[in-house]
């Protein structure tokens, strides 16, 4: 889905997202995985489903610093990768987008966000990011340079 939203604006996904897999799953990526050049295979832990969940957020969520984290829908492991986002990046703000539905809406108590009626009505969320991210509409959003991009799908271990 998002392949697809990028594309329909004319960005270059592999610029812009890096595509965590917790190899636990190997045997269920998806068919598209195999087009991306910019997925981090990261090594499951034996027999724990759990576990290699939080293996491969925490790799997620360390590797950069982050100024903003958006958390949209989702499954149950969204209201994990908010708390774990917290505690990785305590200087970011982490936002969650209620309108989107899903188990971020369990995310209802956190109180500088709850009483925020965008988060919870706006569904033009080209508009809200360039609200909350105060990214001016008409600024040119470059890529990182080649030299600070990783290469192709890798796998990152836990020794």
């Amino acid at each position: 889905m998002i392949w697809a939203v990028a594309e329909d604006l004319g960005v270059n996904y592999g610029d812009w997202v890096t595509l965590y897999q917790s190899n636990f799953f190997a045997e269920e990526f998806p068919e598209e995985n195999k087009r991306f050049q910019n997925v981090l295979f990261v090594d499951s832990v034996e027999n724990s489903r759990g576990e290699s969940l939080r293996r491969m957020r925490e790799e997620m969520l360390a590797h950069d610093k982050f100024q903003t984290g958006i958390f949209i829908g989702g499954m149950e492991g969204i209201v994990d990768e908010f708390h774990l986002f917290q505690s990785l990046q305590p200087q970011a703000n982490a936002i969650p987008i209620f309108s989107t539905g899903g188990a971020v809406l369990d995310l209802a108590n956190v109180p500088e966000h709850a009483s925020d009626r965008d988060l919870w009505e706006e569904m033009d969320y080209v508009k809200l990011f360039h609200k909350l991210l105060e990214i001016p509409v008409s600024e040119n959003r470059e890529p990182p340079s080649k030299s600070e991009v990783s290469p192709g799908p890798q796998t990152r271990s836990q020794d």
